[in-house]
């Protein structure tokens, strides 16, 4: 669904749908089996870096569905004559691969650029050799995160911290309790937790609420991932507080999250 308006690149960027055989007026993933598609995102992935050099890249990988795979005759045929066999998984895994390759280099050990793809990447069964980040955001990440960090992949963690899915006055304590340290996993899978970030998807805000979504709530993120002894949570609701009141006082459009209160002008 993410790379919907890419589909115009190309009539065989993404892939064609099918039912009983016949062609569908909708379309699903990009087409792994088009070589020139790896082309095009590397010159759209290097084009990034150029504007925004960095350490890391993200890739993506989350929520891809597999039925127009399943369904296209021209992917059936491909996956035969990659020795892929029925496994989807497989498809996608080649498909992450190439892009590395294409975007990055063939040698992984000449990498400047590390790439990062969201868990489900991972929990398909991608396993590269490359200086690869796998980022947790969904709900259930314990076992991912030991069994990626013991894989010996560095993790950045968003699965406590999806600010859309906020809905009660108190769910701002759930975003600062949460311990994503709290994992089996030695000291040095823990050194390899790199990271958090604070989420917020594009299909749940525009310009009008994306401001108030975000803040205050993103604090508590900061306060968890930069406070070496963050404060109790009670009282970090009333530094919280303070912040809004702060952010609203300076002519920001910051939410009550704490609870209803009152700003002093």
């Amino acid at each position: 669904a993410h790379t919907q308006t890419w589909g115009s690149i190309s009539t065989k960027f993404l892939t064609q749908c099918y039912k009983d055989g016949q062609p569908e007026d909708r379309y699903g993933p990009i087409n792994p089996s088009v070589d020139e598609n790896f082309n095009v995102l590397s010159n759209i992935f290097n084009e990034v870096l150029s504007i925004f050099p960095d350490t890391l890249i993200h890739l993506g990988g989350r929520d891809v569905t597999f039925d127009c795979w399943q369904s296209n005759p021209d992917i059936q045929e491909f996956m035969k004559t990659q020795s892929l066999g029925d496994s989807y998984n497989a498809l996608e895994n080649y498909y992450f691969s190439k892009l590395m390759e294409n975007v990055l280099g063939t040698n992984s050990s000449e990498w400047t650029v590390s790439p990062v793809v969201w868990q489900d990447v991972f929990n398909n069964g991608f396993r590269g050799e490359a200086p690869i980040v796998i980022h947790l955001h969904q709900p259930e990440w314990k076992s991912t995160l030991e069994e990626a960090t013991k894989a010996g992949y560095r993790v950045i963690f968003s699965s406590c911290w999806r600010l859309s899915e906020m809905t009660l006055e108190d769910d701002w304590k759930k975003f600062y309790e949460c311990d994503f340290t709290s994992f089996e996993g030695t000291e040095d899978q823990l050194a390899l937790l790199i990271g958090g970030e604070a989420l917020l998807w594009g299909i749940n805000v525009d310009d009008a609420n994306m401001f108030p979504e975000t803040w205050p709530l993103a604090a508590t993120v900061a306060e968890r991932l930069w406070s070496q002894d963050p404060p109790e949570t009670e009282e970090f609701g009333q530094e919280l507080d303070e912040l809004r009141c702060r952010m609203v006082r300076r002519g920001w459009n910051a939410q009550a999250i704490v609870g209803p209160g009152f700003c002093p002008q």
